[in-house]
């Protein structure tokens, strides 16, 4: 079985390119998607062949990368801009997934805050509006009952190191009230 694996020519462009991959694949395929270490040892995105997107349109320079894609086969895209029309359809301005506006986004995170490289702020969106949000950072700290919507919440790691962030909705902490980003601290 083939796949597409997604690389980031920085880092700090994994938090957006993973929204805009994870949008364009159907809800209850969105876990399938993996993560692993590139050549280059930051993470990658790794799309299964049996749950392409149907829509699915990959142009990180100029030419469709999917457009003829032979079944079985491994496509490899490095994606240099977050911003530009790599990935179609488009993410709309809101950051948030087309139909998933009862969902929760996480909109950016922003590393190396203060000039110290373990600080992040994290910025997110609670489509469900419910209420507060908890915050998992994947180190074994919580913060609890944050603000429901477009927060910069801040935090320091103690350590280098991979951590996955989730955050999820306070009053309803269900699958579809979650949303889930990695993110590397050098």
């Amino acid at each position: 079985m083939g796949s597409l694996t997604i690389t980031v020519a920085d880092q700090a462009m994994l938090p957006a390119v993973a929204q805009r991959v994870l949008c364009q694949v159907l809800e209850a395929n969105r876990p399938k998607v993996q993560t692993r270490f590139s050549g280059n040892g930051r993470l990658a995105l790794v799309i299964p062949e049996a749950i392409f997107p149907a829509n699915l349109r990959l142009k990180p320079g100029g030419t469709d990368l999917v457009a003829g894609y032979v079944a079985g086969t491994d496509i490899v895209a490095n994606v240099q801009n977050a911003g530009s029309n790599w990935l179609a359809p488009t993410m709309p301005a809101s950051g948030a997934c087309v139909g998933d506006a009862n969902r929760i986004a996480i909109n950016a995170v922003a590393t190396n805050v203060g000039a110290n490289p373990r600080a992040i702020t994290l910025d997110y969106a609670n489509g469900v509006g419910l209420g507060t949000v908890n915050v998992d950072w994947g180190d074994g700290t919580s913060t609890l009952g944050a603000a429901e919507s477009n927060a910069a919440l801040a935090h320091t790691y103690p350590d280098v190191g991979t951590y996955v962030i989730t955050v999820r909705d306070a009053s309803s902490p269900s699958d579809a009230t979650t949303a889930k980003t990695a993110i590397r601290i050098p």
